[in-house]
């Protein structure tokens, strides 16, 4: 007789038959099934509109009530389509091999930072390369408006030394009352970008204009 039937270890790791069967059906999809089931109602109505307009049963301007609702049955099926099933294994896999070749923005705009970072969209290093990408090719006041300093922190955009190489280049290539002006030193302090030191004497540098 085999041991491996009477081993604890081996039976541990057998699939539950619940695990196995378990159906592959989301809130999204559940969402999505209603919208495409409201389509379709509004679609059969138009086209009944229509039919009973040309059959001359109802007054011939009601086919025009048909548009509206053809509309509405296209609006509902664009909808649901634009919903991402994150918590749909299949769908998430095809995302995250989109994702791949998305450059930062497009990545962004698709899914937001809030549900890359949640459902791993990307990696963290993937993320934070594709950001540095295109922090890269921005003058600072740019990048920081349109990602403020606590959100680069909060998602881990970049790290330290690259914001703090970023700085660096922006100094060199403004006047120094300019750089002092735009790159706001407190914030650049509080996020550890410059040390102590460095804020006070460029503070200084600032209050001597």
């Amino acid at each position: 007789m085999s041991t491996a039937a009477l081993d604890p270890s081996h039976t541990a790791t057998m699939a539950s038959p619940s695990e196995e069967t378990k159906p592959n059906w989301t809130v999204v999809k559940t969402k999505q099934v209603a919208l495409y089931a409201f389509a379709a109602l509004a679609a059969l109505g138009a086209i009944i509109l229509a039919g009973l307009s040309l059959a001359s049963i109802i007054p011939w301007p009601c086919v025009f009530i048909a548009i509206p609702l053809l509309a509405a049955a296209g609006g509902l099926v664009t909808w649901s389509l634009s919903f991402k099933d994150y918590d749909n294994p299949k769908a998430l896999a095809e995302m995250r091999k989109k994702a791949e070749t998305m450059h930062f923005d497009e990545l962004v705009k698709a899914h937001s930072l809030k549900n890359i970072a949640q459902y791993r969209v990307v990696t963290p290093d993937a993320l934070q390369q594709k950001f540095m990408t295109k922090a890269d090719s921005m003058r600072w006041r740019a990048l920081v408006s349109e990602y403020p300093l606590n959100v680069i922190h909060q998602y881990q955009l970049a790290p330290t030394p690259f914001l703090r190489e970023r700085v660096i280049r922006e100094l060199q290539i403004l006047t120094t009352v300019e750089a002092l002006c735009e790159l706001e030193i407190d914030q650049l302090y509080l996020a550890n970008i410059i040390s102590l030191e460095e804020r006070n004497e460029l503070s200084t540098i600032l209050s001597l204009v």
